[in-house]
């Protein structure tokens, strides 16, 4: 949410979405994890490198969004006061932008210069910020029509398993791609689920978000549907041998916790008093404790 008043430093720290930069990370050692379960040792500094250039996306893709959003409220502000905070809460998070972006940059020139990133790694950099640009670049700027939940999904999620591999790998290997699809599919009912709470009050404030796009209803059935498909294809995946069952059946521990999820979602359907903790807790847990488990299995196997 915009303040009427200059940033301060934990309000401009806040933009980053702390959370999301440890979900990043989390599946960012996923990633380094396949490289590790397939005998590749762990080697340092390409592992920082990329590590810096996913949060870097992240982080360039919040400034900027920040930046656009303060700069129209300055141009619509009536008071004086308002208007002169917008302006100048605008000209910080664009610089904050352009110093994340410089150093994304910066960091890209090393990995190229060391041979640490192949043609296949610049194609992944290349399309993470073609992602970050469609976020909160006009002319897209789907953060600001409310669909900007999903083109985070994808700069969380499959990202920096990408990343990792390519760096720790020089390549993308099939196991790091068929574990992304469900852990992806987990984390956007997630985001699904921490929509339904703020709904009223964004329907009141006319906020544009992925819940509201997509209406009430079907929201709730995509949810439902992301989260059966995720472990179903963790399950399918596993059948058919691409992703081995010592691994997929660690993620499939959190199963029971979905199900509540499904049914706490049912019981909202049908009219009953919302339990917003708890719906927020098992999305959490389906989301981050699946890729948790399947970090460990990865790592520790």
């Amino acid at each position: 949410m915009l303040t009427s008043q200059r940033l301060t430093l934990s309000e401009l720290l806040k933009l980053s979405r702390p959370w999301t930069l440890l979900a990043s990370l989390l599946y960012y050692i996923l990633g380094s994890g396949v490289g590790d379960y397939l005998g590749v040792r762990l080697a340092w500094e390409p592992f920082l490198i990329g590590l810096g250039l996913s949060l870097l996306l992240l982080l360039s893709s919040y400034y900027l969004d920040s930046f656009f959003r303060y700069n129209l409220l300055a141009a619509e502000a009536r008071k004086p006061a308002v208007k002169d905070a917008a302006s100048a809460n605008s000209l910080i998070t664009l610089l904050v932008a352009l110093t994340t972006l410089s150093a994304g940059a910066i960091l890209s020139v090393i990995a190229v210069n060391q041979h640490l990133l192949s043609a296949g790694g610049l194609v992944i950099l290349g399309i993470g910020l073609g992602l970050v640009l469609i976020y909160a670049v006009p002319p897209f700027r789907v953060a600001q029509r409310g669909f900007g939940d999903l083109v985070l999904s994808f700069l969380i999620v499959p990202g920096p398993i990408f990343f990792a591999q390519y760096f720790q790998n020089g390549n993308l290997h099939p196991l790091g791609v068929f574990l992304s699809f469900p852990l992806l599919l987990l984390y956007l009912a997630m985001a699904l689920a921490s929509g339904f709470s703020a709904y009223a009050a964004d329907l009141k404030k006319q906020r544009l978000t992925l819940v509201i796009n997509l209406g009430w209803q079907r929201a709730m059935n995509l949810h439902n549907l992301f989260l059966l498909l995720g472990y179903l294809s963790l399950l399918g995946f596993s059948f058919f041998g691409d992703i081995p069952w010592s691994i997929a059946w660690r993620g499939m521990l959190t199963f029971p916790v979905a199900g509540y999820q499904i049914w706490l979602m049912t019981r909202l359907a049908a009219g009953e008093k919302p339990r917003w903790k708890a719906l927020s807790l098992a999305s959490l847990a389906s989301a981050i404790l699946t890729a948790y488990l399947v970090t460990a299995a990865l790592w520790f196997i």
